[in-house]
């Protein structure tokens, strides 16, 4: 899936399993300026329902979590393993070892003193710093634990509107429409600072034409949706 893709950009020092160090201004200017084609695909309503309704199922069930960490449901792990291997170049590893390299992360991501925000380049540089690589795999498992979010949101959201995203990280809310709702053909703008989860999903979601990327840098931080002029439907925050 991601074989073709640019490779992530690393620093100096690291490696490419539990000290991973990215440098996410040249990864993120290599998927943005990466020619890819787009793909209408969207799932019928009766597999849409089929699929909402398992899963919610298994979750209420108490039995979903399980089968998440035994590696049973494991779709999502599919693809991020791709990810790793092809455009982070990481180690091999297993669903087990995910689970384990989350935590050995989140050690990791401990700050013994307030951070300062007084600027975007520091707003910006302390969400790239090596140790918040935790916020993608955080954001992977989360996912993969919890697919169905706002629950009650989705029956409020027209067929063929229009979404915004914003501080989206992952997209979870994107993730999840593309799983249970994509037959309501909305159109989505997801908009982010380039840290290390949305860097993963410009790459799980950039074949998609439902939906745009808006890069929050230096120079556009306080009017990131400048050049945008569509009116959205709604607005997740």
């Amino acid at each position: 899936m991601f074989d073709n893709f640019p490779k992530a950009v690393h620093q100096q020092g690291g490696n490419y399993y539990d000290d991973v160090k990215l440098d996410l201004k040249a990864s993120h200017e290599s998927i943005d300026s990466h020619e890819r084609e787009k793909k209408n695909e969207v799932r019928s309503y009766i597999r849409s329902r089929f699929s909402y309704y398992l899963q919610g199922l298994l979750i209420k069930a108490k039995l979903y979590d399980s089968l998440v960490y035994l590696g049973v449901c494991r779709g999502w792990f599919t693809v991020f393993n791709d990810y790793w291997s092809n455009v982070i170049q990481g180690r091999p590893i297993n669903v087990s070892e995910f689970f384990l390299l989350t935590h050995d992360y989140r050690k990791k991501q401990q700050h013994v003193k307030p951070l300062v925000w007084t600027s975007p380049e520091q707003h910006i540089d302390n969400w790239q710093v090596s140790n918040e690589f935790y916020n993608l795999l955080h954001s992977v498992r989360k996912i993969a634990l919890r697919p169905i979010i706002a629950r009650h949101l989705w029956k409020h959201v027209r067929s063929q509107g229009s979404i915004l995203e914003y501080g989206c990280s992952l997209a979870p809310y994107y993730y999840c429409y593309r799983r249970f709702f994509s037959y309501k053909r909305c159109k989505w703008c997801v908009a982010d600072i380039p840290n290390h989860a949305f860097h993963y999903a410009k790459h799980l979601y950039s074949s998609n034409h439902d939906v745009d990327f808006t890069t929050i840098l230096e120079s556009n931080f306080k009017t990131p949706l400048k050049n945008n002029d569509a009116i959205y439907d709604v607005i997740i925050l």
